[in-house]
Parts: structure tokens; sequence; C-alpha cells
């Protein structure tokens, strides 16, 4: 099947410094939550990032990898939005972000998507992939009930508390207001 045009990368670093909620990034935590070397309850995360602000607007806790589930965290983060400006949604070419285009036909969303599999061009939401798994997410978690307690309870943290030195030292939560 040739793939849309329209899914390629569509956007550049100068692009990333408009506004919230223009650019929202997407990543998905694989892996377990683990700590250390010792695999606990098995669960993936659903992140997405705004691109500006760096907050995280949206996000899901499940037990395995599949595309509702990424579905979900997007659907929170296009419900919570501010601004009726353009979206562009962006991902890496995971198979598990591509059939989206439902939620992007409904509410307008451009899709755009790394040029190929260079995890760099995804690098601001793998950098907050890895902060949630390396600074919050340090115990291993009972069950999926435990799993979604702590990834919301570091997701907080992490949005009102956690100062960003990119952000000059504000938190996401505040630059994202600030606007």
């Amino acid at each position: 099947m040739p793939e849309d045009p329209s899914s390629g990368n569509q956007i550049s670093e100068p692009q990333l410094h408009r506004a919230p909620g223009q650019i929202l990034m997407r990543t998905e935590a694989t892996a377990s939550l683990c700590v250390g070397r010792t695999v606990c309850f098995p669960s993936c995360v659903s992140l997405v990032t705004d691109a500006y602000s760096r907050k995280i607007v949206g996000h899901h806790v499940h037990e395995s990898l599949h595309t509702e589930s990424g579905i979900k965290a997007l659907e929170k983060a296009v419900g919570e939005r501010e601004t009726e400006q353009g979206l562009i949604h962006y991902s890496d070419r995971g198979a598990q972000l591509r059939p989206v285009s439902r939620l992007h036909t409904k509410h307008g969303i451009r899709c755009s998507m790394t040029d190929g599999s260079d995890c760099y061009q995804n690098a601001m939401a793998e950098r907050v992939n890895g902060i949630l798994k390396t600074e919050f997410l340090l115990r291993c978690p009972k069950n999926l009930a435990d799993a979604v307690k702590m990834v919301d309870e570091s997701v907080l943290i992490y949005n009102e508390e956690r100062p960003h030195l990119a952000l000059k030292y504000n938190t996401p939560d505040a630059v994202h207001r600030a606007f």
C-alpha cells in the first residue's frame, strides 16, 4: 500500500516554539515498568506531550501495546486543548501509531511522522518518556490499577513541580498556562 504523502515529516525545529496546543508529540513506552533490573507488572504507557511547553497533555496506561490505547491518550490531549488553531500530531513510524486517521479526520489534525526509524527525530517525546521512567516510576506496581496511579501521580509532578532547563527553570504547566 502506498504511503500517504501527508504523513511525512511536516515540522521543523523552529516550529516547536510557536505556542502551546499546536504540535503534539506522541510516544509509547513499550517496556514494562521496572526498577533497576527487576521487571515488574507488565504495563505500557502512551504519552502525548505538547511540543511548546513540554507538558504531558494526554496519557494512558495499559497492559499491552495496541493502537486503541494510544488513541485514548491522543483523544484526551485533543479534548483538553484550549485553542482552535491548527494541530499537528507528530509521532514515529511505529505500526501501533499509524491507524489513527479517524481521529485526525474528526478533529482536522494534520499528521506528521519521522522520516524513518531515527528515534532522534522524536527526541523530545522520547526524553519525556525517559524522565518518567528514571525519575518518577521508581517502584514496582502490583497490578494495572497501581501502575495507573503511579503514572497519574508522576505526570502531575512532572507537569506542575519539575522545572526544566529548556523552559528557563519553569514547569511545563506554568509555560503552558502563561501563553
